[in-house]
């Protein structure tokens, strides 16, 4: 199931919880307002990261696999539980593509939670995505934020409709701007906008478009 969006408003707020655990994850909380052509039904169901820890190991597949946790509808997620097959016997035989197929599967429904879009009274077609994870360093003190817009599941015509993403990094964060970029569709940078909170010891980056495209985040302490 594919759902057509005219807006999607993704605002992320980065928490300096790696402060206080030694260096573990800081921690990521995600609004996300969507507008949409037609109604989303009620039972609807989407997977969102949880906030549970992730173990090494997990972790270590979804960076082989180059997974990025973000929401992603329950549609393609059951496409994927499908195709698990018999897991056992395809081990057994030695089909290592299958076989790693079927292990980030279960990886993936570990880090998820299934979840429904929240309705905004007194509008239409109107939703708000709430949902917080943890962000592990890529390396001590680096942090990298990563997500594709619109999320898996939904569908932007190219017909002037409009992406936004707005991140506010943690308390004393210095944003690499080289490593910072929004990347479309066509393979095009898109420019940033950032922010500097002198009084908070925070910054902020922006980014807006009208297709498909991808954000990278980096900052460090």
């Amino acid at each position: 199931m594919s759902i057509n969006i005219k807006l999607q408003d993704f605002t992320a707020t980065i928490h300096q919880t790696s402060k206080y655990n030694g260096g573990e994850f800081d921690l990521v909380h995600v609004e996300s307002l969507i507008v949409t052509d037609q109604p989303i039904p009620s039972d609807d169901t989407w997977y969102i990261p949880n906030s549970k820890p992730i173990d090494p190991m997990f972790k270590s597949i979804f960076e082989h696999a180059k997974i990025n946790l973000m929401p992603t509808h329950s549609s393609l997620i059951q496409e994927r539980i499908d195709g698990f097959g018999d897991a056992l016997n395809e081990a057994m035989s030695g089909d290592e593509n299958e076989t790693k197929k079927d292990i980030t599967t279960l990886a993936l429904l570990s880090a998820f939670s299934k979840t429904t879009l929240n309705p905004i009274e007194n509008t239409e077609n109107t939703y708000l995505l709430s949902y917080s994870y943890k962000l592990f360093p890529i390396a001590p003190n680096i942090f990298e934020l990563k997500v594709t817009l619109p999320f898996p599941g939904f569908i932007m015509p190219d017909n002037g409709d409009e992406i936004q993403i707005t991140v506010v990094t943690p308390i004393n964060a210095i944003i690499d701007k080289e490593k910072t970029m929004g990347i479309s569709e066509d393979n095009q940078q898109i420019q940033p906008q950032y922010a500097e909170f002198t009084y908070s010891r925070k910054q902020a980056i922006s980014f807006q478009y009208t297709t498909d495209p991808e954000f990278t985040i980096r900052y460090n302490y």
